[in-house]
């Protein structure tokens, strides 16, 4: 984890905590692909895909972790709050998609992507939706909902963290279905406990494998990326478009990616604005030339039925196959690159003011 601190001579890194300093043993965990998410306080809350403790249905894996990090003296401190599959007598999940997210009350949500009820989705378990609660020895893990148990309509392999409405309901993604589709919008109403899918992806022109997860307008719309489909049948063809899903699970495509000089193959979820715009990357397309695919676009859409604009085209050495959203601040939109063409470089940190 870093810090990027703006100074009068530039950006200066500061590497906040580094993760796995023994590789035979992260139990603090091992790589983190999500984000991270501040509390109150102004400590650092997020997960790791994998480390902490063996998975109980996956002997193979570690199940991976939710962590903090707070800071004390000038020095950052990381405390595993829980680790997936610690318990080898529950169906826990493990493998946690996306961050974390906190309710008014300090609890913390999010998804893994697999583990579970493991009767429906042989030895890996579908996935489930978790609650960390504050206690007094720690934080208490409850199960929410287990994606598909024992063979129930449902998405299964959630791809993302969740995010709340004003009412206490939250929403994500799952990356496919116990039944036919390509990936779901579900919402869960955590005071039922009840889950609806919203909306099955086809995998045709409506888009599939909606990766990214979701961002909400203040009318109850739900906005995201799916990473095939489009212009062509998921999984082999289609690059993938911007949708819509209404309150009522309408979906509309409001973009349709085609590759070159548009984008393709958008993993990222957007960043809404306050007018109305949406903001976004993907991780191929645009017109850079160093790569067969391309090296990827940061794109702005209107949400009010306007058209998609390509912002900008990475051409490589300003970095290739952005994955991860965009922080906006001030104006301006921050972002990561994967990789980058540059000789010693190994991804990249950019701004963009549109």
């Amino acid at each position: 984890m870093f810090e990027l601190q703006h100074t009068s001579t530039g950006w200066k890194e500061t590497v906040l905590y580094s993760f796995c300093p023994v590789v035979t043993n992260c139990s603090d965990g091992q790589e983190p692909v999500a984000g991270l998410a501040f509390d109150a306080k102004g400590d650092l809350y997020g997960t790791t895909t994998y480390g902490g403790s063996v998975c109980p249905l996956n002997q193979s894996e570690t199940c991976g972790v939710v962590f903090e990090l707070t800071k004390s003296k000038g020095v950052w401190t990381e405390t595993v709050l829980h680790a997936f599959g610690s318990d080898a007598n529950t169906y826990d999940g493990f493998f946690p998609a996306g961050g974390v997210t906190f309710d008014a009350s300090g609890n913390i949500y999010g998804a893994t992507s697999q583990g579970g009820d493991s009767t429906t989705c042989l030895e890996t378990g579908c996935g489930v939706l978790y609650k960390l609660t504050p206690s007094e020895g720690g934080w208490e893990e409850t199960i929410l909902h287990y994606f598909a148990l024992e063979g129930t309509p449902d998405g299964i392999y959630p791809s993302s963290g969740v995010t709340f409405d004003s009412s206490g309901n939250f929403y994500g993604t799952t990356s496919s279905c116990l039944s036919s589709c390509q990936g779901a919008v579900y919402k869960f109403n955590p005071t039922g406990p009840t889950e609806t899918m919203l909306y099955q992806f086809s995998g045709g022109k409506d888009g599939g494998y909606p990766w990214g997860g979701v961002v909400l307008d203040g009318s109850g719309n739900l906005y995201g990326t799916t990473a095939f489909g489009g212009n062509g049948t998921y999984p082999s063809g289609g690059d993938g478009v911007v949708f819509k899903v209404g309150p009522k699970g309408k979906e509309t495509v409001l973009h349709t990616f085609t590759g070159n000089p548009d984008g393709r193959k958008p993993f990222a979820p957007l960043t809404l604005d306050s007018s109305g715009n949406l903001y976004g990357t993907t991780s191929e397309g645009g017109s850079c030339t160093v790569y067969i695919n391309g090296c990827g676009i940061l794109f702005e859409l209107k949400t009010t039925g306007g058209k998609e604009e390509m912002r900008f085209s990475f051409s490589g050495t300003n970095g290739e196959n952005p994955q991860a959203g965009l922080l906006l601040s001030g104006g301006v939109l921050y972002g990561t690159a994967e990789l980058s063409s540059q000789s010693g470089v190994e991804g990249l940190v950019f701004s963009f003011a549109p």
